[in-house]
């Protein structure tokens, strides 16, 4: 009597862990992976924040850019670009928090634009080339929202590893920018 009050009980937890299991979020997204960190924290007082990964031309993507967060938290003054191995950008990831929406398109070397990409609050998508055979040469980027303005900032090849300061731009509120180096980015920031 008491061993099958034990199983059943021991079935019964079995059936109700596995059920919690199976509807919980998925687990909690980092700054290293595919999905990127949650808006970190103190940032809420911040209209906006946007984070960014950069693929290089070995395929493996750079930790996520936030601005002045990191994965140790906030860091006045730091960077939210991106340098992936080699200099090559070849692809961006991007997550946004406070935008109405955000969509890139990306100038792929060799292969041309290959159309915009969206994401809105807490969304990740990606942009850039379907291999490893080509760089990013500009981007398109669309700011839909009624309020905030956006920067975003280029570097290219000069032989050095930092690359060569392309441009910064702005992006004014419901507004779009475009930009072609015709040669590929070395190091990308979003802001």
């Amino acid at each position: 009597m008491i061993g099958k009050r034990f199983r059943r009980a021991a079935v019964l937890a079995a059936t109700v862990l596995t059920a919690a299991v199976a509807t919980a979020a998925p687990a909690s997204a980092t700054w290293y992976d595919r999905y990127g960190p949650d808006r970190p924290a103190g940032s809420e007082s911040r209209s906006h924040l946007i984070c960014i990964s950069g693929r290089g031309i070995n395929g493996v993507w750079t930790e996520w850019r936030c601005g002045d967060y990191t994965p140790s938290g906030y860091r006045p003054g730091g960077s939210s670009i991106v340098s992936p191995w080699y200099y090559q950008l070849q692809a961006l990831r991007v997550k946004q928090w406070g935008l109405t929406q955000l969509c890139i398109d990306a100038l792929v070397g060799g292969i041309g634009w290959r159309g915009a990409v969206c994401g809105g609050e807490g969304q990740v998508f990606e942009v850039g080339s379907p291999d490893y055979h080509h760089a990013l040469n500009g981007f398109s980027v669309a700011n839909h929202d009624p309020s905030d303005t956006l920067t975003h900032v280029a570097y290219v090849d000069n032989g050095t590893s930092e690359g060569a300061f392309a441009g910064s731009w702005t992006i004014p509120p419901n507004s779009w920018h475009l930009f072609d180096l015709h040669t590929s980015i070395y190091r990308y920031g979003l802001a």
